[in-house]
């Protein structure tokens, strides 16, 4: 049986102001056909709060180490202001070493688990890239895990050149059994001695997200910029 939904009567119950609502839909006609919805917010769950730790290499390094991150490739990450800085007074910088260096984040999402399980819990990405302007460049990849390490998919900027600070921004949802996600920052020299990829204030956020009736009722998401794949 279909409903129409263009002449519902939405019956809100509240159970809890702050936790759960009942949403009730009742057919128009007179049919007496009604469904039900129950939604609510996991008080546990942060929203539109950075989950990147040091987003822009602006914690002290511990150990010469910038803290959070992983050096996977080259032994030289650091923080450094060898260009105006996009926000604060540093960015992330590879130091003298050729070919790709990387430098890698992961990000549990476990606590999202449920909502991510649904499709329908979109995330926010961002982050600035730039380079020196002489062939080198800068790259960031998000990459989406389930809980056995397997890779599901994902955000690629591609190689970005200029000698500007880019913004890179995606909304997506992740593959539904994703458990972590992995940011990868990835410098690559091409000419002259340092490696000239440059990045800032990179961003991963949970969007609160209030799904439309339609998504309700057909599982259809909205607001997606990207897919991961």
């Amino acid at each position: 049986m279909n409903l129409d939904l263009t002449s519902a009567k939405l019956k809100p119950f509240v159970s809890h102001p702050a936790q759960e609502m009942l949403l009730v839909f009742e057919d128009d006609i007179g049919s007496g056909a009604r469904r039900s919805l129950k939604v609510g917010l996991d008080q546990a769950l942060t929203f539109d709060i950075n989950l990147v730790q040091n987003p822009s290499a602006e914690e002290p390094l511990v150990a010469d180490e910038l803290p959070g991150w992983t050096e996977v490739a080259g032994n030289s990450w650091t923080a450094a202001s060898w260009v105006t800085p996009f926000d604060g007074t540093k960015h992330f910088y590879a130091g003298a070493v050729g070919g790709t260096a990387e430098l890698a984040q992961d990000i549990d999402l476990g606590a999202y688990a449920a909502t991510i399980a649904t499709g329908m819990q979109l995330f926010q990405f961002d982050a600035y890239l730039r380079a020196w302007g002489d062939g080198d460049a800068a790259r960031i990849i998000f990459a989406s895990y389930d809980a056995n390490n397997t890779l599901l998919g994902t955000l690629d900027s591609n190689n970005i050149a200029n000698a500007a600070w880019v913004r890179v921004t995606a909304r997506a949802s992740l593959p539904t059994n994703t458990k972590r996600l992995k940011v990868r920052l990835l410098s690559t020299r091409t000419s002259g001695t340092d490696n000239d990829g440059y990045f800032a204030l990179v961003s991963v956020k949970a969007v609160e997200y209030i799904p439309t009736l339609r998504d309700m009722f057909a599982s259809q998401k909205t607001a997606e910029t990207a897919t991961f794949s």
